[in-house]
């Protein structure tokens, strides 16, 4: 795929510069490393570490506080080190997560990860990707946002870490506006940020030569251009914030979307959201009609048709291809105060049942809504006595009969959807067995649970017997053909006097070989009955009867030669010996003699 490559030069007009101000630095220290390690030493290079940071400790009377067991601990956070507690412990706090156990540093009181200095260190750097918002110079209604890498290394240096960043990611925002986003590759590795395209070559943050790529789409890790595993995201809400709050942005409705109950998890699920919105604006009346789903389904990149033509942007009510009366309004915005809103499944039902012309209202679409995909196809089309909102009301009868009964019934604790769902399946399974769709004692069963079970049946007894039938048909021709192939393979037939080869003759034969010598000799059947392969018998010749050894030969040549459990033979035995006698005097003849027709 041909890449859209920009020069670093052509992005400096808009993005000004690509530097890593100390003040987002301190931010992302501050911010996104809260939680950093004690690492723990000892012996003669953790007590002199320990006494160049407190000198006033190497005084004699004090030596005594310090013995061979003593461990020291550093904070990477404070830069303070002390002597660890004899009940601190270097654990791992979970088995799937590498993250340790914590403590409170005695001098920063801020818990951190308690890691050995001696080894491990390696994969301890702290990583993170940060995304920084700020305003346009150009306009205060454009947004531009500035990906950061930021790594925290440890493994040269515990004591003296620097931190590393790297801009990896520019995006410009503007309403009524594509949005540009440019990317550039790169990876840390061994105390620097790289590029992928020579292995080991340094780049820095200062490497603004680097070409850009264009990028059509936003996703999560950069568009897979940068490589972020084990990068930790995060992002400046506060400074997004007071943008929207001070440009033509307020109007996104982004609070409304991201409630205290959803948030983003990554920084660019809302970097999608307002590229969303700088093309269709109208997506602010649907999040605050409490048809958010609607949304979120888009940003997912799930279907939202029928129920929504985004193209007509102008008028939002002219986007919904649904109709909806008043009182559907008002019940679609409650829904969504009490957070439980209307499903885009929900919606695009009942567009198709109204394009349709079919009786249906938003209460049925809910009701079944986690049938979408089952509905999506001709089924109400083929019922000529039922349309959606007669088949609601017909599975709440039969929910309410089946809450009725006494003794255990599946239906009693299940919704409409469900018996929904199981009435398609019905419907499809009396499809198959030819009964008379004009009849309406099939279509509407008074009991649709013994209905179905009795459909169920049918199609299983029905399933069996041509399963019999096939397989019989399957044995016939494995007998025919192995009687032919045993007929061909009579010069095969070869013994010294102690051992005897043969073929197997039957099926029953294949069967007891596989079953005796725990083997899969009974699935090569068909392909011994088509001519594909040869499975021959070792026998002894005073015990004929007893399964010994089975070969399998193709083109003249032995491809394997096994015993009990797929033993195969061992070298320097008897029966090594004859195979190998075998071969000599049967299979190579018949070779050469394939060569010369050849």
């Amino acid at each position: 795929m041909k890449q859209d490559i920009v020069p670093a030069e052509a992005l400096k007009k808009e993005f000004y510069s690509f530097d890593v101000s100390n003040k987002e630095k301190e931010w992302i220290v501050n911010h996104t490393m809260m939680q950093q390690y004690i690492v723990v030493t000892h012996g003669t290079q953790g007590k002199d570490e320990f006494l160049r940071d407190h000198p006033e400790l190497s005084k004699t009377k004090n030596k005594t506080r310090i013995t061979k067991k003593t461990r020291f601990g550093y904070c990477t956070w404070c830069h303070q080190s002390f002597i660890l507690p004899d009940t601190w412990t270097i654990k791992k706090a979970s088995r799937f997560y590498d993250q340790f156990e914590t403590y409170e540093c005695p001098h920063c009181h801020r818990k951190h990860e308690l890691i050995s200095g001696y080894r491990g260190l390696g994969n301890k750097s702290i990583k993170r990707q940060v995304t920084f918002f700020s305003r346009s110079r150009k306009s205060k209604n454009v947004i531009l946002a500035k990906v950061v890498a930021a790594v925290l290394p440890i493994e040269n240096g515990y004591r003296d870490c620097k931190l590393q960043t790297y801009i990896v990611g520019m995006m410009r925002l503007e309403i009524g506006k594509p949005t540009t986003y440019y990317v550039r590759n790169a990876y840390y590795y061994d105390g620097n940020f790289c590029h992928s395209f020579f292995w080991g070559e340094a780049g820095g943050e200062d490497d603004i030569g680097r070409p850009w790529i264009r990028r059509k789409t936003i996703g999560y890790g950069l568009a897979t251009e940068w490589e972020n595993f084990g990068f930790a995201e995060y992002a400046d809400y506060d400074a997004l914030n007071q943008i929207i709050k001070t440009s033509a942005w307020k109007y996104c409705g982004k609070d409304e979307y991201y409630t205290s109950e959803n948030q983003p998890r990554y920084a660019c699920e809302i970097e999608k959201y307002l590229d969303l919105y700088s093309r269709f604006p109208q997506i602010e009346y649907l999040i605050k009609s409490g048809l958010a789903n609607i949304v979120k389904a888009k940003l997912n990149g799930d279907t939202t048709k029928p129920a929504v033509f985004w193209r007509k942007y102008k008028n939002p009510k002219d986007m919904l291809r649904v109709k909806l009366s008043k009182e559907e309004r008002k019940w679609i915005f409650e829904l969504h105060q009490t957070g439980k809103d209307v499903s885009v499944n929900a919606l695009n039902i009942l567009t198709i049942q109204q394009q349709l012309k079919r009786r249906c209202t938003l209460s049925d679409a809910i009701a079944v809504e986690s049938c979408y995909w089952l509905l999506h196809g001709n089924i109400l089309n083929d019922l000529r006595f039922m349309d959606l909102h007669s088949l609601v009301a017909y599975c709440s009868r039969q929910l309410a009969k089946a809450r009725e009964k006494d003794g255990d019934n599946p239906w009693k604790n299940v919704n409409v959807g469900t018996i929904c769902r199981d009435y398609i399946d019905y419907y499809e399974e009396i499809k198959r067995l030819g009964y008379d769709l004009n009849d309406r004692t099939y279509i509407r069963p008074r009991d649709l649970y013994e209905a179905h079970r009795h459909t169920s049946e049918l199609l299983r007894i029905r399933h069996e017997a041509k399963m019999k039938a096939m397989r019989q048909k399957e044995l016939e021709l494995q007998k025919a053909g192995l009687a032919k192939q045993v007929k061909n393979l009579q010069s095969y037939v070869f013994t010294d006097g102690t051992y005897l080869i043969r073929p197997l003759r039957t099926v029953d034969e294949f069967i007891r070989e596989g079953s005796v010598n725990h083997n899969c000799v009974g699935t090569y059947i068909t392909r011994c009955a088509q001519g594909h392969t040869v499975i021959m018998a070792i026998r002894k010749i005073d015990d004929p009867d007893t399964v010994f050894y089975t070969m399998e030969i193709q083109d003249n040549k032995i491809m394997q030669c096994r015993t009990k459990n797929n033993v195969p033979v061992a070298r320097g035995t008897a029966i090594d010996d004859f195979v190998k006698l075998y071969e000599k005097m049967i299979l190579k003849p018949k070779q050469q003699l394939r060569r010369e027709g050849a």
